[in-house]
C-alpha cells in the first residue's frame, strides 16, 4: 500500500499526537520514596500543556494546517527539554546538600523512566510531519494582474 504525501503527513502527525497523549501519563522519573512520576504528578500544569499540544497537533493534521505541526511539535520538544534541564538541576542541587547525607544516597536512585522515549518520539514525529515539503507542480505562478498573460 503506497501512501501519498498528505496521507503520510496525516499518519505521522496522528501517530505523534497519540504518543504525546500516552506519554503525558507515562512515568518519566522514578523517585525512591514517591515512586514513578509523570507530567501530572510533577505539577505546574505540564501534563495539561502536553495534552493540549497533542490535541492541537491532531487537529492541525486533520484540517491540513501543516505549518502548525512545526509549531506544536517544536513547543513539545522545548517543553521536554525544559523539563529535563529542571530535572538535572534539582538532582544536582539535592546531591550538593552537605548537611543531608541521606539526600546524596537517594539522588543516586533517582533516574529517568521509559516515558521520555514515548514523549520524544511523539514530538519528533509531529515535527517530521510538519517538515515534510510538498512537491511543487513545476508550473510557473500565474499572474493575478489583469492584462498580463
Amino acid at each position: 500500500m503506497k501512501l501519498n504525501l498528505l496521507e503520510r503527513k496525516l499518519l505521522l502527525a496522528l501517530l505523534g499526537s497519540s504518543l504525546l497523549l500516552v506519554g503525558a501519563f507515562s512515568p518519566i522519573i522514578k523517585i525512591p520514596v514517591k515512586g514513578d512520576m509523570n507530567y501530572f504528578k510533577i505539577g505546574i500544569g505540564y501534563g495539561i500543556v502536553i495534552i493540549l499540544l497533542a490535541v492541537g497537533s491532531a487537529a492541525a493534521a486533520l484540517f491540513r494546517k501543516h505549518k502548525w505541526l512545526l509549531m506544536t511539535g517544536s513547543i513539545a520538544c522545548s517543553l521536554l527539554l525544559i523539563t529535563f534541564i529542571f530535572y538535572q538541576i534539582k538532582k544536582y542541587q539535592l546531591s550538593r546538600k552537605v548537611l543531608v547525607k541521606v539526600a546524596s544516597a537517594v539522588v543516586g536512585f533517582v533516574h529517568l523512566q521509559w516515558g521520555w522515549l514515548v514523549l520524544i518520539a511523539g514530538a519528533m514525529l509531529i515535527v517530521a510531519a510538519g517538515a515534510i515539503k510538498e512537491k511543487s507542480t513545476g508550473k510557473a505562478p500565474s499572474s493575478s494582474r489583469p492584462g498580463e498573460a
